[in-house]
């Protein structure tokens, strides 16, 4: 089982280096896709695929958010797919690169999901760091996913997750997350496709941050539906 990690990145200059010095040694490629960065994290991507043939650096000319980067992401995974450079069981991981969850967590995740037989596996993080007002929000968010789902939900918001490479074209099929959506609208889409999902991966939190904000909550809340009405239409 092959390790694809797609890395969505804005802004991420000072943590950049450090994230990708431990994310490459532990995947067989790495994709990253800097979202219209305004300081240096695209010069470092760049240096970086120039000296790693694992790295894969896609730049977008404007800011369209998380959810957009994502989408580019498995798209180049789909394409590789096609050409047979990436394998259905292989193992497409994403991961924020803030260096908020420790890289590391790869190796430990990895052989974990392949032992279970999962689809996708979804990290549970610990919030200790959080401020209450945050893990409020969290625990709603995925009670909205867990409610609409009927599965249950630890943490539908995690950044770092891992999907087999083939079942790709069946979550972007329904995929339509915008701003901050991105990974609830992935989680839903994935168990009410039927796929094998855990949530239940301890995670480790390196520091806090969060640029979400109440609105976003709205807006995640409201994606949440739209995505449970679409995909209670869709046929089976």
């Amino acid at each position: 089982m092959r390790r694809i990690a797609l890395l969505p990145v804005y802004n991420e200059g000072p943590t950049l280096s450090a994230v990708l010095e431990r994310l490459v040694p532990a995947c067989d490629a790495v994709i990253a896709i800097d979202d219209g960065s305004g300081d240096d994290s695209f010069d470092i991507l760049r240096a970086w695929a120039g000296r790693s043939a694992k790295v894969t650096a896609i730049r977008s000319d404007a800011n369209a958010g998380k959810s957009r980067a994502l989408e580019i992401g498995f798209r180049e995974v789909l394409k590789r797919l096609d050409q047979g450079l990436v394998g259905p069981s292989d193992a497409v991981i994403t991961m924020d690169a803030d260096g908020q969850i420790p890289p590391g967590i790869v190796d430990e995740a990895c052989p974990a999901f392949e032992a279970r037989g999962l689809d996708m596996l979804i990290g549970a993080r610990d919030l200790g760091l959080y401020p209450p007002v945050k893990r409020l929000g969290n625990a709603l968010i995925t009670g909205v996913a867990s409610r609409l789902t009927g599965f249950p939900f630890q943490d539908t918001l995690c950044g770092f997750r891992i999907i087999r490479a083939g079942c790709l074209a069946g979550i972007l099929e329904s995929y339509r997350a915008r701003g901050y959506s991105c990974e609830q609208e992935i989680s839903m889409i994935g168990v009410m496709r039927g796929l094998r999902t855990a949530n239940d991966l301890a995670v480790p939190t390196a520091h806090f941050r969060s640029n979400s904000t109440w609105r976003d909550a709205v807006q995640i809340v409201i994606a949440s539906l739209r995505t449970w009405r679409r995909l209670r239409r869709a046929p089976r």
